[in-house]
């Protein structure tokens, strides 16, 4: 018997330690499966139908803010990293100290130049 493919997909996710991606995924399948359920039973009885409806909304409110959340997070670290590497670019091309062997001019004393 094979598996269902969302399963494995899942799975594979879990292996390349993709968490944030199964959880939007679960959001969206709960959102899903409890709009068709209230759909069903709004069919049978419409005022319980339209208050089941508050769960399907929200678990698209939470994909959603976990989405918008992930998103400016992952925007904020990317510029991070960026302005990191630009400066190590900057240090590579100004040395911090003088090389290690320096001439220091050699100054003679007045008595020196008479003797």
């Amino acid at each position: 018997m094979s598996q269902p493919s969302l399963l494995s997909f899942i799975k594979q996710l879990y292996k390349e330690k993709r968490e944030l991606t199964i959880l939007e995924i679960t959001y969206l399948i709960i959102a899903g499966i409890s709009f068709l359920v209230s759909a069903v039973i709004a069919l049978l009885n419409q005022a319980l139908g339209v208050g089941l409806l508050i769960i399907p909304f929200i678990a698209f409110l939470a994909f959603s803010a976990n989405l918008i959340v992930w998103a400016l997070i992952k925007m904020l670290l990317e510029e991070s990293i960026k302005n990191q590497g630009s400066n190590l670019k900057e240090s590579k091309k100004t040395p911090l100290s003088l090389p290690a062997k320096v001439k220091k001019p050699v100054v003679r004393s007045k008595q020196a130049k008479k003797s």
